[in-house]
């Protein structure tokens, strides 16, 4: 690749983060996904890792989505109520943030996790 002006090659660099940090967050999810219910705890690692790759806001929105269905499921309701809350940071549409505000108060009647992870919000 050849590029001579500056603003092309700064261009160029940006490109080459953006396709880094979608690479590592699609990787993440694509184990998660293999993971199944083999390991289960892995699984919810890699879900919250996801969440914190440098994304487009419609894409982080679906990776916290994710992760909040992910640990509410596996009973990790303090970890899963920071997915709500970031979630709802973004400013999703009105029936994603419903459904976040429910999980959200859910999480919150007993804000604890059933299974320890390597994973810190």
């Amino acid at each position: 690749m050849s590029v001579a002006p500056r603003k092309e090659v700064d261009e160029v660099k940006e490109l080459v983060t953006i396709c880094k940090e979608y690479h590592i967050a699609l990787r993440c999810e694509l184990r998660r996904k293999e993971l199944k219910e083999e390991d289960a705890t892995h699984a919810m690692e890699l879900a919250a890792y996801f969440t914190h790759c440098n994304l487009q806001p419609v894409h982080l929105a679906l990776s916290l989505r994710s992760a909040m269905t992910v640990f509410f499921k596996s009973k990790n309701l303090a970890t899963c109520a920071t997915f709500c809350r970031r979630l709802l940071d973004l400013s999703p549409g009105q029936k994603i943030a419903d459904q976040a505000r429910q999980v959200l108060a859910a999480c919150e009647k007993a804000p604890t996790d059933a299974v320890k992870i390597n994973y810190d919000p």
